[in-house]
């Protein structure tokens, strides 16, 4: 319409897509958007699921920290350059418990760590700010002086 001066607002852009990883001593529990899987917790289980990361863009990989079994998967995410979180487990099962219902069992699955990388991407891109053990390709690079 002539002298219509009427703006419309900006597309918003779509956030990146956060994921989540459980891992145990012999599997991973994998959560993508609301597809959850799993795999193996060795070397071809670890490409299909850095395959599928950057397939969907993914922002932020949340996993668990149980006893060094997830050093693998972390080594090939940051080589693949895909950001990671290792949660503990501890931090992990209290944010589970602060979006439990009373008297619901609370368990830490891969959905609640999915949530968690959501909960933390919503604050800013740079979530190393609120997360100390946030390990990406960027500031590997820095801490080591290049």
């Amino acid at each position: 319409m002539p002298g219509n001066t009427e703006e419309f607002p900006a597309a918003a852009v779509p956030a990146p897509a956060n994921a989540g990883v459980h891992v145990a001593r012999w599997r991973l529990d994998v959560c993508l958007c609301e597809r959850t899987w799993f795999v193996a917790n060795a070397l071809e289980g670890w490409r299909s699921v850095c395959d599928a990361f950057k397939a969907a863009d993914v922002g932020l990989v949340a996993l668990d920290v149980i006893g060094g079994f997830e050093r693998g998967l972390v080594q090939m995410l940051r080589i693949d350059g895909l950001v990671v979180a290792r949660i503990g487990i501890r931090q992990a099962l209290e944010f589970a418990r602060s979006r439990a219902a009373l008297r619901e069992i609370v368990r830490v699955d891969s959905r609640v760590l999915r949530d968690f990388a959501n909960a933390f991407t919503s604050f800013g891109p740079d979530v190393s700010v609120y997360l100390p053990n946030v390990e990406s390709p960027r500031r590997a690079r820095a801490l080591a002086g290049h």
